[in-house]
């Protein structure tokens, strides 16, 4: 990232009294003192192979504009699609379009599961395996309760978009949780593991060791990950930080929650619903 940024760093000082990334040293000129450019898809290349590119207004265009690029070695970055050709046609197994349940694995046949197979808009692939894992473990030993709750995860994109299995991370993350019964409740945080525990689960992303302090998957080593790395990157953001990007989201969605949740309960009452 520090690469990417540098040509394009332009901010007020006062904004980083709020929010700012610090480079480390090895990462900062003048040990790194290059970029990483960035340019829209070439429409042509020359008879001297140099790179032709749209004439366009963004940051990037109007800074490759300046620049000859004759690049040595092109490499198209085309996509993929999820091809399962080990998988005999005739057999009848699903495919992840087919994982109607939480895009893992299709009811009626559990014997396969997609693990890794959605993608998340912010935030990592990995702990999102995990907790499918964890899903489709409980599904596999009866321990998740059919049917399942709808599903609001998923990201909104056109009917023609290429990518359809797109989710938000923390959605995602917190429905399988509950689906197996590892979403823990504040009062059953602040009576079993105190004050620390309680504030790092508010104030944090869904990290995977807050799924693992209640539930079919407990594990001893979670509280102490808590309170030792995930503390860390909580203290990191500082009170500003803290405020702007833990507090606030927390009240303004307790509103919105709030609202939402008169207008379903008294609706029917005053012919909202």
């Amino acid at each position: 990232m520090p690469y990417i940024n540098r040509p394009y760093k332009n901010r007020p000082r006062y904004l980083d009294l709020i929010s700012r990334y610090i480079d480390p040293p090895e990462d900062s000129p003048p040990q790194t003192n290059f970029v990483v450019e960035f340019a829209p898809f070439p429409i042509a290349f020359s008879e001297n192979g140099c790179a032709i590119f749209p004439v366009s207004s963004r940051k990037d265009a109007m800074r490759i504009a300046q620049r000859v690029i004759k690049p040595e070695l092109i490499i198209f970055a085309t996509g993929y699609t999820q091809n399962f050709g080990f998988l005999d046609k005739d057999s009848g197994y699903a495919t992840p379009s087919e994982a109607d349940m939480r895009n893992v694995t299709r009811a009626g046949d559990e014997s396969v599961a997609f693990i890794g197979f959605v993608r998340p808009g912010v935030g990592a692939i990995p702990p999102l395996a995990e907790m499918q894992v964890y899903f489709w473990i409980s599904v596999i030993k009866g321990q998740v309760k059919t049917p399942l709750a709808p599903p609001h995860y998923h990201l909104l994109v056109k009917d023609t978009a290429r990518i359809k299995y797109g989710v938000d991370y923390s959605a995602y993350m917190s429905t399988l949780a509950k689906d197996i019964g590892a979403a823990p409740g504040l009062w059953e945080l602040w009576q079993e593991y105190g004050f620390h525990v309680l504030v790092c689960y508010c104030f944090g992303a869904s990290f995977i060791s807050f799924y693992r302090l209640v539930g079919p998957f407990r594990s001893s080593k979670a509280p102490e990950v808590i309170k030792t790395e995930i503390w860390e990157t909580i203290t990191r953001r500082g009170i500003i930080g803290n405020i702007m990007m833990g507090l606030l989201p927390m009240v303004f969605y307790l509103g919105l929650n709030a609202i939402a949740y008169v207008v379903a309960t008294t609706g029917d009452y005053i012919g909202v619903v």
